[in-house]
């Protein structure tokens, strides 16, 4: 017979057994097999690890809570200097907005004088269209800015900080 053709043999599957001494073994295959899974995030490992760098390295325990910490006041430092930007940059936008208002209103008595003055010397075209411009800015002067303006969301890379403690 060539190898392509081989007879098929059947075998019959083996039974679960339910016996209390299989059920046991079982039972402790399954928790000889399972591993610890440890997630931690930072400068920190997780506290077994930590152990034994301690016996590897004495004194890195200190270190590692001393990296941890500096890198803790790093944070709070780019947050208040983030929240000091932020804050000037608001500022900014409400001067810009008080003094588009400002100019609005100035160009609404200015536009109002000069077509009062054209429509006394009777011209009341020029007099209507610098009353038009007048009406425009008075409004521009009383309604609110419509500069909108987001304040910038984290990149992926950056986490969101908790707020900075009150330690300075």
């Amino acid at each position: 017979m060539s190898d392509d053709h081989k007879p098929v043999v059947h075998q019959e599957k083996p039974s679960l057994e339910t016996s209390p001494k299989a059920v046991e073994k079982t039972q402790t295959i399954l928790q000889q097999s399972k591993t610890k899974l440890e997630a931690t995030s930072g400068f920190l490992p997780p506290p077994g690890m930590l152990e034994e760098y301690e016996k590897i390295s004495p004194g890195i325990t200190t270190r590692f809570f001393d990296m941890a910490e500096r890198e803790i006041a790093m944070e709070e430092l780019a947050l208040k200097s983030e929240i000091q930007i932020n804050t000037a940059l608001a500022q900014s936008y409400i001067k810009a907005d008080q003094t588009s208002r400002v100019m609005a209103g100035v160009l609404f008595g200015f536009f109002g004088v000069l077509a009062f003055v054209l429509a006394l010397l009777g011209n009341n075209v020029g007099a209507g269209i610098l009353l038009s411009a007048a009406v425009v800015s008075g409004i521009k002067a009383l309604l609110p800015s419509t500069t909108k303006t987001e304040s910038p969301t984290p990149s992926e890379g950056q986490k969101k900080l908790p707020p900075p403690s009150d330690k300075t």
